[in-house]
């Protein structure tokens, strides 16, 4: 009867687990750039923005829209992923939805603005403001 010492072991690798969102170097600048003035122009009991709150909404053709707000504090069930030089703040509840999210920044002659490269998006809707994952 073998008591099983002599069984090779095996270690079981787990994959790290991507980032809830990471952002690229043009987004980083101009989400600070945003930050910053706005900051600047603060009035009367406004309070000052730490960061920039990305989430999601149950709205939309597709039935979801992405949030991009300031944010003025942490909350308890936020993660802050701070990167080259801003804060992002995502709330636990959103996760599922983000987990390994680029947030990019594009400006050309006809538009400029900030997009999501979202690899847990399953389609979008006709006119590309909701989506579905």
């Amino acid at each position: 009867m073998s008591d099983g010492s002599n069984m090779a072991s095996a270690t079981v690798g787990v994959a790290p687990r991507p980032p809830i969102i990471s952002i690229t170097e043009e987004a980083a600048k101009k989400a600070a750039h945003l930050v910053a003035t706005r900051n600047a122009s603060r009035t009367g009991d406004e309070l000052e923005a730490i960061g920039i709150r990305v989430g999601v909404a149950k709205r939309g053709c597709a039935g979801l829209e992405y949030v991009f707000e300031f944010a003025t504090h942490a909350d308890p069930s936020d993660n802050v992923v701070e990167g080259q030089g801003v804060k992002i703040l995502v709330n636990r509840r959103d996760e599922f939805y983000l987990i390994g999210t680029v947030l990019e920044y594009a400006e050309s002659d006809e538009q400029s603005g900030f997009a999501f490269r979202n690899p847990n998006e399953k389609g979008k809707c006709g006119c590309g403001e909701s989506f579905y994952a």
